[in-house]
């Protein structure tokens, strides 16, 4: 097994003392056996910490560019207290491994039958981590204003290594009852993680029958996605928060399109004809040949998720349209300047180092309210499907057709109608979908668009947002 892990069995005199510091630390029971965390006091109050828990098989050697399956049940006694980062292009070489189904699990000291929020993260389906969001404050915060909340960061693959979609894979049938599947690899990770905590969260002071499942970017579409397969069962999740991640434009891929622009530029890059081939590559060559098909990407990305008929049967869009997804509360929304990264090397030529990262900022005190009450709005909604709390800077009232509402987060809190021009919708129209093909004018999409969007909200409780920059 690829984790990291302490056995009855090898209680000799050097692990004996380990154990003995362990007996005051958090554990947790679940079907693999138990974890001993690790506690975060801030102010007087403690939260408690697991890192690092494998929730699947590692996809490592013949089990890469399959499926993810599910673990034994076992008795052992297991140290969760380092993340896992998966493989990943960076400046430097962070200590990735490719057996990072991992989650991590941030909770109130002594709770018990908690609501539970599932962090995705995001990172354009190429970058990024469960750990590398701390989620202590906000567990704490939730806390101090009486709403406590359990949190869950969970990885998954990322890069080739989770979006790859080859004809080869496909055809292998590796799906549930022998179905076709590829280029999802890390959205089945994504439910595999869901049945797990399902499964295990209770131990951890969670309830499995109040989660939400939650992420930005890439995270927020992982969402989206989550809500419209239909792999996931009714009931898997009560709620959903979608940051950054709603409808975007070419979310997903057509299966061919797919093929095209992953599998078939990989094999002749790294000269690999056969799936044998392809699974002996090392982690090196496979981020190599990422960059370069990620080169050739208008969004510089090599992952997508793919409308493979088993993850997906439709695009998120068509999906919406038709019914076909969970009908549970979201709250969704966007970033400003999400897309900064892209645009001002689309539009811009490139953009300076001080557009592409932000800089050292220490926050106002304005902007510290802020940040508390977009927590509390968040906790809020993961406990009760409203954001609102007593003593609420703003009522944020739910999305209505008719005045178009939004909240904007930023220092002066307020909600507004009518924001969005009439020049941008139109352009979004393009996209707007009823069939297996996008509309061919705005004119016919915005009737589309109206449409869509009546269906969806008086569905779902939806709310829409605005965050500021720095957040």
């Amino acid at each position: 097994m690829h984790r990291k892990a302490v056995t009855v069995i090898l209680l000799n005199s050097l692990i004996i003392p380990i154990i003995l510091a362990g007996d005051n630390l958090p554990r947790a029971r679940t079907e693999q056996g138990v974890y001993i965390g690790s506690r975060s006091t801030i102010n007087d109050i403690t939260v408690a910490c697991w890192y690092g828990i494998p929730y699947a098989e590692q996809p490592v050697d013949n089990l890469r560019w399959l499926p993810p399956l599910p673990l034994p049940t076992s008795n052992d006694i297991n140290i969760a207290d380092t993340a896992t980062l998966c493989p990943q292009l960076s400046s430097f070489e962070p200590p990735y491994t490719e057996a990072c189904l991992t989650l991590n699990v941030h909770a109130p000291e002594n709770a018990s039958n908690l609501p539970v929020y599932v962090w995705i993260h995001g990172g354009s389906f190429t970058t990024g981590a469960g750990g590398s969001y701390n989620a202590t404050p906000f567990v704490i915060t939730s806390i101090n204003y009486s709403a406590p909340i359990v949190v869950v960061t969970i990885n998954y693959r990322i890069g080739l290594l989770g979006f790859l979609a080859d004809e080869a894979f496909y055809n292998g049938k590796s799906g549930v009852d022998g179905r076709r599947t590829t280029g999802n690899y890390g959205i089945l990770d994504q439910i595999m993680a869901l049945d797990w905590i399902k499964k295990n969260i209770r131990s951890f002071g969670g309830n499995p029958e109040e989660i939400t499942i939650g992420g930005e970017s890439a995270g927020g579409i992982s969402v989206s996605v989550l809500l419209t397969s239909p792999l996931v069962k009714t009931g898997t999740f009560q709620r959903a928060i979608i940051q950054s991640g709603g409808i975007w434009p070419n979310a997903t891929k057509d299966l061919q399109t797919a093929f095209d622009d992953s599998g078939n530029i990989l094999r002749p890059l790294v000269n690999c004809s056969t799936v044998e081939c392809l699974r002996n590559l090392t982690v090196k060559q496979i981020l190599r040949a990422q960059k370069t098909i990620a080169s050739k990407n208008i969004f510089g990305t090599a992952a997508t998720p793919v409308v493979d008929g088993y993850v997906l049967n439709d695009t998120i869009e068509n999906s919406y349209a038709r019914g076909n997804f969970q009908k549970v509360p979201v709250l969704v929304g966007s970033t400003t300047n999400e897309t900064s990264l892209y645009t001002c090397q689309v539009f811009q030529g490139s953009a300076t180092e001080a557009q592409r990262y932000f800089p050292k900022y220490n926050l106002t005190e304005e902007e510290k309210q802020l940040s508390i009450n977009m927590m509390r709005y968040w906790a809020n909604f993961i406990r009760t499907s409203n954001p609102n709390f007593e003593g609420s800077a703003i009522n944020w009232n739910t999305y209505s057709i008719n005045s178009d509402n939004d909240l904007v987060l930023d220092t002066a809190l307020r909600m507004r109608n009518y924001h969005y021009k009439v020049a941008c919708s139109s352009l979004w129209d393009l996209y707007a979908t009823t069939n297996d093909t996008p509309t061919s004018s705005a004119i016919s999409s915005t009737k589309s668009r109206q449409r869509f969007q009546s269906f969806f909200c008086t569905v779902l409780f939806q709310i829409i947002l605005c965050t500021f920059t720095r957040f």
